[in-house]
């Protein structure tokens, strides 16, 4: 059996190097019978799909999440939508950052929201700024408001008080 550190480092190499064509093989590691395959076949999707442009994998990933029993697995599904950045993953995206989850992946979410700059997102990331969050998030939540804002043609606070 692989160790940790080796399947990290061919995980790694898969996202510098991979290329679209990787992604189908890749998706049908999503349904192997071990976590740990689910779970670096998971993190190798979104980063392969983020550093080719690929988007068409977020659906799958939103698929697998809904059925995924393993919470870490579940918690890399998150990060993985982090990476390919669909509108479609707002909804998780809002239940995750709004919750007790580890700090880095909020982050990554409110990242994720700066660049789906979706209008549908403004009353979380509103809440994120009004609620006990650290200042670090906060202020990702604020970036990603900004460029709602400039996208949208008008301001934060016009943004916020609509929401």
């Amino acid at each position: 059996s692989r160790s940790e550190g080796e399947r990290k480092r061919a995980a790694y190499w898969l996202i510098s190097n991979g290329t679209k064509e990787e992604l189908a093989a890749l998706s049908q590691m999503l349904d192997d019978s071990k976590p740990v395959v689910r779970e670096n076949a998971v993190f190798v999707l979104g980063g392969i799909s983020k550093r080719v442009g690929d988007k068409s994998y977020a659906n799958s990933l939103l698929k697998k999440y809904e059925s995924e029993e393993d919470e870490e697995v579940k918690e890399a599904i998150v990060s993985a939508l982090c990476d390919v950045a669909s509108v479609s993953s707002i909804d998780i995206f809002e239940k995750y950052i709004l919750s007790d989850h580890n700090e880095n992946l909020k982050f990554r979410i409110a990242e994720a929201l700066e660049e789906i700059a979706s209008k549908k997102s403004v009353p979380v990331l509103v809440k994120v700024i009004e609620s006990d969050n650290t200042d670090t998030l906060k202020i990702a939540s604020k970036r990603a408001l900004e460029v709602i804002a400039k996208k949208e043609g008008t301001t934060v606070e016009s943004l916020m008080k609509q929401s």
